[in-house]
C-alpha cells in the first residue's frame, strides 16, 4: 500500500521567514527519523512539527490565530460564544465545592477575559480563574490581553503548569482535543497498518509499517463495535493520547464539570464506510488541507474528536455525561437574545457585526454543525437547562 504526499495547487506561498522556520524544523525532524531507523510514526511526526520548544508550529510561528494567522476560533469572532460558556460556568458554581475556573489552551486569551466580564455582569465572578498553556507565546498574548483589556481581574487569573488534584469547579477545553498528536492506521484485506514518516529526496513522504499492538487491537476492537472490517485502503485516526488526558483529568475532579468544545463527531459516524481518508487537517494562512507532511512547523495539523470515545472514558473513570449538541444549539439555546435587547437601537455598522458573529458562529457552513459542545460532570448532577434542549448524548 502507497500513500503519496499531495501538495494542494491552491495553497498560498508562505513568506521567506517563515520558509526559513520550516527548514530548521525539517532538518530536526530529519535528525529524529534517522535516529530511528529511516521513519518515525505519524504522531511522532506531528509532536515534533507542532511542539518541539523553539521550532514547533506553536512556538515558533509569529502569529496563528486571527486575521493575520492560519485560522480563526470562536472566541476570536466576538463575546457571544464566551456568554453561553460563562453561563455553563454559572451553573457549574451553584453545584460544586468551589467556584473556581480552568481554562485549558486558552489561545490568545479572549475566551478568558470575555467569560470574566460576563460573570461579573452576573455578580458570579469566580474565586479563581486558572490557565494552563504549554505555549510561551501564547502566555504571553494572554497577559497582554488582560492587562490592556481587563485589568480589574489581574488578581483573580492565574496560570499554572498542572491540573490540580481533587479540582472543583469548572474546566473549560475549546478546541484543545483536536491539537493532540494522533496515530494514523490503514486497512489492507489482510493486515491493520500504522502510518510512518520517512525522508527521502529532500522531502518527508509516507512509509506503512504493521501497526504496533495497541493500535492493532484499539482497530480490531472498532470493526467489532461497527460490526464488520474497514474496506481495503480505508485510512483513518486514533488520538491515544486524547484518550489518556481524559483519564487524567477526570481522575482530577472531585466535584466538577468538564466543557469540551471542538469539531467532532460520533464514533459511528467518525468511522463510517465514506470516511476512508480520514480527518486529518491541516491550517496554512487560512487555507484548510489534507496534506500534513508540507510546511511543518508553519502550519497546523489537526483532526476531528471521537466524541464517543471521549464520553466512554469519561464515563469509566466516574463522570456523567449531561449533553452533547452542536454549537449552533449551544448558542442558540442560551438565550443570548436577551443580551441584546437593545438591537434595534444599535448603529447599522453594530448591527451588521452582530449579524456576522450570530452567523458565523451558528450556521451550518460555518462553525454550528461541525463543532459540538460534550458537557461532563464528576459527583455532581447539573440537571435540566438550555444546555440539555436539542441533546443528542444518545448517538455516542
Amino acid at each position: 500500500m502507497k500513500l503519496e504526499v499531495l501538495k494542494p495547487i491552491d495553497l498560498p506561498i508562505p513568506s521567506s521567514g517563515y520558509l526559513k522556520k520550516s527548514k530548521a524544523i525539517t532538518d530536526f525532524i530529519k535528525k529524529e527519523i534517522d535516529k530511528n531507523k529511516g521513519a518515525i510514526s505519524f504522531k511522532d511526526f506531528m509532536d515534533h512539527a507542532l511542539y518541539t520548544k523553539d521550532l514547533g508550529y506553536y512556538s515558533s510561528k509569529k502569529q496563528i490565530i486571527g486575521k493575520d494567522g492560519d485560522f480563526i476560533t470562536a472566541p476570536e469572532i466576538g463575546n457571544i460564544f464566551a456568554g453561553a460558556i460563562a453561563k455553563q460556568c454559572a451553573l457549574a458554581f451553584t453545584k460544586t465545592n468551589a467556584a473556581y475556573v480552568l481554562e485549558i489552551g486558552a489561545g490568545k486569551g479572549s475566551l478568558a477575559v470575555d467569560i470574566l466580564k460576563k460573570l461579573d455582569q452576573m455578580n458570579c465572578l469566580p474565586e479563581q480563574y486558572f490557565i494552563i498553556e504549554k505555549s510561551d507565546k501564547l502566555i504571553n498574548f494572554q497577559k497582554k490581553k488582560l492587562r490592556e483589556e481587563a485589568p480589574e481581574y489581574s488578581l483573580v487569573v492565574s496560570w499554572i503548569t498542572s491540573l490540580p488534584e481533587n479540582f472543583d469547579g469548572i474546566i473549560i477545553a475549546n478546541e484543545l482535543l483536536d491539537a493532540f498528536p494522533f496515530e494514523r492506521f490503514a486497512r489492507t484485506e489482510e493486515d491493520i497498518l500504522q502510518l510512518f514518516v520517512s525522508f527521502e529526496k529532500g522531502s518527508f513522504v509516507y512509509k506503512f509499517q504493521a501497526a504496533e499492538k495497541k493500535l492493532h487491537d484499539y482497530v480490531v476492537m472498532l470493526e467489532e463495535e461497527l460490526e464488520g472490517h474497514f474496506h481495503h485502503g480505508y485510512l483513518s485516526e486514533v488520538s491515544f493520547q486524547t484518550h489518556d488526558w481524559i483519564r487524567s483529568v477526570a481522575s482530577k475532579i472531585n466535584t466538577g464539570v468538564l466543557l469540551l468544545i471542538d469539531y467532532g463527531t460520533s464514533r459511528k459516524e467518525y468511522y463510517a464506510a465514506d470516511r476512508s481518508l480520514g480527518w486529518t487537517r491541516c491550517h496554512l494562512l487560512h487555507h484548510a488541507h489534507n496534506e500534513p507532511l508540507i510546511y511543518p512547523g508553519i502550519q497546523d495539523i489537526t483532526t476531528w474528536v471521537d466524541f464517543s470515545a471521549v464520553a466512554d472514558i469519561a464515563v469509566l473513570m466516574g463522570m456523567k455525561v449531561e449533553g452533547f449538541i452542536n454549537q449552533s444549539q449551544f448558542i442558540l439555546n442560551s438565550g443570548f437574545e436577551d443580551d441584546f435587547n437593545d438591537f434595534a437601537e444599535l448603529d447599522t455598522k453594530s448591527q451588521i457585526e452582530l449579524t456576522r458573529q450570530i452567523k458565523f458562529l451558528t450556521l451550518p457552513n460555518q462553525m454550528g454543525e461541525n463543532f459540538k459542545c460534550l458537557r461532563l460532570s464528576k459527583n455532581i448532577t447539573l440537571g435540566d437547562d438550555w444546555f440539555s434542549e436539542s441533546d443528542r448524548a444518545y448517538v455516542l
